[in-house]
């Protein structure tokens, strides 16, 4: 049976969002890290209570605004009727209009790449650009001045990389100073660019290995070369 969660849990698959567009729509910080969001329904009769966790877990809450309780028949998956109906349709279309103005799609998983992202937007108003038709999980970063590139955000197997193994990465390439780059290029974190001029671009492992506070270093760095 295609239940509410399972609706909710769809809707918001491969997305991400931001806490300045969370705060922006409505949202409160818990203690505890989560949001919560409440909003009144269908001529002030019910108040919907939306929760999106730490670990970006969904779920919604009907209250009776005559009872101050839960609704039972929203809680049960069994209830049917015209009301019923009407009522989760209701919610439905809250939460629709609620994932598009608060959740964009990503690609990326990995923490790192997640945590860099947010630091472009933050730190040059950048997105992604996703160029490549034939590459949808592969992604550009530019400069909104020059329009040059400052690092590229690729979907790779390490095998391309050089090494033994067909695990699925995500990478940072960034330019880099040419006199400094052979210097950092270990074959273990840091490799030689791959897609990119070796020369002048260098490759970043996007994993818990690797500090956030390095990434954007480099990066920050590779954003002063694209001048």
């Amino acid at each position: 049976m295609y239940t509410h969660q399972t609706f909710l849990n769809d809707l918001i698959a491969n997305q991400s969002t931001r806490s300045k567009q969370l705060l922006a729509y409505g949202f409160q910080q818990t203690a505890t890290g989560d949001y919560r969001y409440q909003t009144t329904i269908l001529d002030q009769q019910f108040t919907l209570t939306v929760l999106l966790t730490v670990d970006q877990q969904l779920t919604t809450q009907i209250t009776d605004n005559t009872t101050g309780l839960p609704y039972p028949p929203y809680q049960s998956e069994q209830a049917t009727g015209p009301f019923v109906s009407q009522l989760r349709q209701t919610v439905r279309q809250q939460i629709e209009q609620l994932a598009a103005s608060c959740f964009q799609v990503t690609i990326f998983s990995q923490p790192a790449t997640l945590a860099l992202l947010e630091y472009t937007h933050q730190q040059y108003a950048n997105q992604p650009e996703f160029l490549w038709a034939k590459s949808p999980q592969n992604a550009v970063l530019r400069r909104r001045d020059s329009h040059k590139w400052y690092a590229a955000i690729l979907v790779i197997s390490k095998r391309k990389l050089g090494l033994d193994s067909d695990e699925i990465v995500e990478i940072l390439d960034v330019r880099v100073d040419p006199a400094i780059l052979p210097a950092l290029i270990d074959n273990q974190r840091f490799f030689p660019a791959y897609h990119m001029n070796k020369t002048h671009w260098l490759t970043i492992i996007l994993d818990q290995n690797t500090p956030l506070e390095m990434l954007e270093h480099y990066l920050d760095q590779s954003y002063q070369l694209a001048k």
